[in-house]
């Protein structure tokens, strides 16, 4: 046996060279790929590893309607803590408190809007006995469009003693029932609608360092007590610089009027007498006093055409108008698991009793009627809300938002006519009926909460912190879900997990119509498991590519060794012959595989000197894995030789299949068919190399599409799958070039094989230009099967399990690249071999 398997390596040491290179290549595709899969893990866990953790692990709210939701559970809309008035009780808030496991219960309540104190702004190079006209215009923009907010005109006098005795003052008098006896001015910072929040002081600043953002002033944990007051003060501390964008513009025009007016010129009436007149601009006022540090000041201001100076004046204590708007309403356009959820907020009509010609839609509806409540407020400090960070987020960065302080970062993304516009942050408005109002403007204690709720449950929401759960592991998880069971249990209260959430991309549809006003924004909205979910996804898509790689080795391995096994019938039938019995055959053949079987170690060992990764758990695999590939094409190529009488064995492949018969040999192209007809196997098993090759390759493509698909509903996926982008290229890389190699060597040895063909038609007189032609045609046959039955596989496949939807590029792609490829190797191949003009032997076949 030992002698004829020398003889065996020694006259087919091509072919059993072809197939120990092929499976070096394989064991170290596998090698390379496994530390691609094992880099990506190690990514991938790597990022949701440090975004493990939210600003807080648990946030209790009250029962809210779906409508308002927008998303069924286990999403959280941003600013989500402070949507509702009330809906939680101070006894609840204890309960939390008292679990164990809780390290942090942090209650937030929604008081409402009130108007804060407004300023005048009056020209004081004005002179009295003159007549004015005022105008005012407040002005915000929103990241796209500039809204007018305000646009006011007004004209009156400048009373002096002079004008009692004019016609026009009298007739204007009666008009109007009063004289103005102040300079020409306005009001402005007004209306001036402040968000106001109530805290638990020191629960809030084991969340977020909310004293450390402190400018000025004290923080809310020290002792207050209102001196003098003659009614309850609350203390508050106030946003310094609000993210508006926002310009107040006043100007004052002196009327020419003339002396010889007559009762004539004022039958229209005086105000449009007035406007008609020719005027001059005697001062203009431009500032933004919601955003500079005009926004808290008790002062008025007098302008010019220089400048405007602060008159400050006493604060009057007097009761505060809350106004409550509601939440923001979701409709639910679209939402499945494949794509980003689309939802649309809910437009309202203006009922503002100040801005009357706003431009802006309104988003959120007055409820009730504005209540007049017996407290006043007091600015004890101010925080600037661009320096507050989270305490118990390791993910958060600079520039992330936080909770209720800062913008959710609302990205507008296509504008009122439904184009797609350079993503731009959407900017808050100072109307707070508006889309985003902004942080909030006050914060005050939980104390103050008496003055509006009485004895209703007043607070918001709770943002709880447990303890124990910094690492993610299913334990921090299960530990999790049991704390939030028992919130649940004993407050009856709607609970949300945001340990393992992250902010997943969720477009809305707002209310612009216009190419310069918003159409849809993209928010982050925190979604429940989602670190989880990207975990599952990238195994799985890990699992598909090994898949994919395993399975392209079996079907190259079985095709090369069955096709050279039954070429090797003759061998067997001489073997037979000669005494040899179909056991010892098999003997010698299973030494063959276990030989070849070991040549993928020597490769994977020297690979491994380098990349130090490979077990001996590694080896062992590759050995196994290599010699069941083998194992099963030497059984399937060497059964239905061995199964042939020595007499049927010296016909080579056996039977032919009948169905040749009924082609006629006419021309090249019936030719070639009729060969392939002749030899189904061996064109047969190309044919399904490369059907499964095209099926493989577009399924390995629509996964690794898949899974950035799924990444990029979410941030923390985006990045993911930006870090992971050139091992997936690399992973892609890597199985084009196995199916190219598996391609070419199986084409090689299927065209070398058949060299006596060839030298058969030469000596015929084919030229070498006919016998290229002939190749062409069989390989264009083949490869257009085999392309076309992988490729209608894999979109049936991908239509069945997935909702992707393959370009039509890339199904004509698929069809043609094989086609294109296996007839340029062809062409290569039988043009680097030597082909005889006429065989020394006449009788070989």
């Amino acid at each position: 046996m030992f002698t004829y398997l020398k003889a065996t390596f020694r006259g087919r040491w091509k072919l059993f060279l072809t197939i120990g290179l092929t499976l070096s290549f394989l064991g170290l595709a596998y090698i390379g790929t496994q530390t691609v899969n094992d880099q990506i893990t190690v990514e991938a866990r790597g990022e949701l590893e440090d975004d493990w953790r939210y600003q807080y692990d648990i946030l209790v709210l009250p029962q809210l309607d779906e409508e308002v939701q927008g998303l069924e559970d286990g999403w959280v809309a941003p600013q989500s803590s402070i949507a509702s008035y009330g809906g939680i009780s101070i006894e609840e808030w204890e309960e939390i408190k008292s679990i164990e496991g809780v390290e942090v219960a942090a209650p937030i309540a929604l008081m409402g809007y009130f108007d804060f104190l407004g300023m005048n702004a009056n020209a004081s190079n004005a002179t009295p006995g003159n007549w004015y006209e005022i105008t005012k215009e407040v002005t915000a923009f929103d990241g796209m469009k500039t809204h007018t907010l305000t646009e006011t005109s007004s004209v009156r006098e400048y009373y002096d003693e002079s004008m009692e005795d004019s016609v026009l003052y009298q007739r204007h008098l009666e008009e109007r029932g009063y004289p103005s006896n102040v300079a020409p001015g306005t009001s402005v910072r007004y209306p001036n609608e402040m968000l106001l929040v109530a805290i638990d002081p020191e629960a809030e600043d084991q969340l977020y360092n909310v004293s450390e953002s402190m400018i000025s002033g004290s923080y809310l944990d020290e002792p207050y007590s209102a001196e003098g007051a003659t009614m309850p003060v609350i203390p508050v501390v106030a946003l310094q610089e609000p993210e508006y964008v926002m310009e107040e513009t006043v100007s004052v025009y002196e009327i020419g009027v003339p002396d010889d007016l007559t009762e004539e010129d004022i039958a229209g009436g005086t105000t449009n007498y007035l406007r008609s007149l020719p005027k001059e601009e005697l001062a203009q006022l431009n500032i933004s006093s919601l955003t500079s540090d005009l926004r808290f000041k008790n002062v008025n201001l007098e302008f010019d055409d220089e400048g405007y100076s602060e008159l400050e004046y006493e604060l009057i204590n007097a009761p505060t108008e809350i106004i409550r708007f509601s939440p923001i309403n979701y409709n639910l356009v679209e939402n499945n698991d494949e794509d980003i959820p689309l939802l649309e907020a809910e437009e309202y009509p203006n009922a503002s009793e100040f801005y009357t010609d706003i431009d802006a839609p309104f988003y959120r509806y007055t409820e009730g009627v504005r209540d007049i409540y017996d407290f006043t407020v007091d600015v004890v400090g101010y925080y600037d809300s661009s320096e507050i960070s989270p305490k118990y987020a390791g993910s958060w960065q600079e520039g992330d938002p936080v909770d209720v302080y800062t913008s959710h970062h609302s990205m507008i993304i296509k504008n009122g006519l439904g184009e797609e516009v350079e993503p731009t942050p959407l900017l808050p408005l100072p109307v707070k009926a508006s889309y985003y109002p902004g942080a909030p403007d006050m914060l005050t204690t939980l104390n103050a909460l008496n003055h509006v709720y009485d004895d209703e449950p007043p607070l918001s929401s709770i943002r709880v912190v447990v303890e124990g759960v910094a690492e993610r592991t299913e334990e921090s998880q299960r530990k999790i879900e049991a704390i939030a069971t028992e919130i649940r249990e004993r407050t009856g209260n709607r609970v949300e997990i945001m340990l393992g959430s992250s902010a997943s991309r969720v477009h809305v549809n707002l209310a612009g119509t216009e190419v310069d006003e918003v159409g849809t924004v993209e928010e982050g909205w925190q979604q429940q498991g989602v670190s989880w979910s990207i975990e599952n996804q990238v195994n799985q898509a890990n699992i598909l590519l090994f898949v994919y790689l395993l399975a392209i080795s079996v079907i190259f391995c079985f095709t090369v060794i069955t096709h050279s096994l039954l070429n090797r019938s003759i061998d067997f039938a001489m073997q037979r012959a000669f005494g040899w019995s179909r056991a010892k055959i098999i003997q010698s053949l299973f030494v063959e595989a276990l030989i070849i079987s070991l040549v993928p170690i020597v490769s994977v060992w020297f690979t491994n000197y380098w990349l130090e990764t490979v077990s001996l758990i590694d080896y062992l695999l590759v050995w196994l894995m290599t010699f069941i590939i083998i194992s099963i094409g030497y059984i399937a190529g060497s059964r239905k030789a061995l199964k042939l009488s020595p007499r049927d064995g010296l016909a080579g492949e056996g039977d032919t299949w009948k169905m040749q018969r009924l082609v006629k040999i006419r021309g090249v192209l019936s030719y070639c068919i009729h060969q392939l007809l002749r030899r189904p196997l061996r064109f047969g098993l190309l044919a399904t190399v490369i059907a499964i090759t095209t099926f493989m390759l577009l399924l390995s493509f629509v996964t690794q599409q898949s899974l950035s698909d799924f990444l990029y509903l979410s941030f923390i996926g985006e990045a993911i799958d930006v870090r992971l982008e050139e091992y997936q290229t690399a992973t892609l890389i890597m199985s084009f070039a196995l199916a190219i190699a598996v391609t070419f060597l199986l084409l090689y040895l299927n065209i070398n094989e058949r060299m006596k063909e060839f030298f058969i038609f030469r000596s015929i007189g084919w030229p070498k230009r006919k016998i290229q032609l002939y190749i062409s045609l069989e390989t264009f046959v083949v490869s257009f099967v085999g392309s076309s039955i992988g490729t209608l596989g894999a979109i049936l496949f991908i239509n069945v399990f997935t909702d992707i939807v393959i370009p039509t590029w890339m199904i004509s792609l698929a069809i043609l690249a094989p086609i294109l490829l296996i007839t340029f190797f062809s062409i290569v191949i039988f043009s680097g071999m030597k082909v005889k003009q006429v065989l020394n032997n006449q009788y070989t076949v």
